[in-house]
């Protein structure tokens, strides 16, 4: 039986166009219902941020009081954050301990976080809060314009409407933690002396 070659290909590019007709109807259906949905709010971005933080940043192991101990992100200033950020964490682990969400820390108790969130609210005692951290590897995050000044390691930076990172590398430096490559990728490296 002798084969027509030119129907056949003739053949396969009718069904190779319907297929990409298909894709192209299904991924403009796809890429409408996305732009339908509302955006992230600045505080969905940072609580985002915070919880990557425990993929993206390792501590030592003797920084935990056991191999079950919990990771701890304390939180000042901003009960809202701490709430969405313990209902996004339930039942999530880093490196298989549990994560803990602490508000209101204070002087006392920061020195158990391994991460601290000083909102702007809650920055008034940023230096004091920030001095029982030097020690523990703790990862320091806050938002006010001089968090990377006084100790901080990362700061939330507000930049034509969207929420930024900036992170100060000399922190980062005599902090012990191990901070990944993707997260320095999207930040901006901070490199004043404290």
């Amino acid at each position: 039986m002798i084969r027509d070659y030119r129907r056949d290909n003739t053949c396969r590019r009718r069904v190779l166009h319907r297929f990409a007709c298909t894709v192209i109807l299904c991924l403009g259906t796809a890429v409408s219902a996305i732009a339908e949905k509302p955006s992230l709010s600045e505080a969905d971005i940072k609580v985002l941020f915070l919880f990557n933080f425990t993929k993206y940043v390792e501590w030592p192991e003797d920084v935990f009081d056991s191999p079950t101990a919990p990771l701890i992100i304390g939180f000042t200033g901003d009960r809202k954050l701490a709430d969405s950020l313990r209902t996004l964490a339930a039942n999530k682990t880093y490196k298989g301990r549990p994560i803990e969400i602490f508000n209101e820390v204070n002087v006392e108790t920061a020195s158990g976080c391994h991460i601290l969130f000083l909102s702007e609210a809650g920055s008034k005692n940023t230096e004091a809060l920030l001095a029982p951290l030097r020690s523990p590897p703790g990862l320091k995050v806050g938002e006010s314009d001089d968090f990377t000044r006084l100790g901080g390691i990362i700061r939330f930076n507000r930049n034509d409407d969207k929420v930024r990172l900036e992170i100060k590398t000399a922190a980062v430096e005599t902090s012990r933690l191990k901070l990944g490559a993707k997260l320095l990728g999207v930040a901006a490296v901070v490199r004043h002396s404290p």
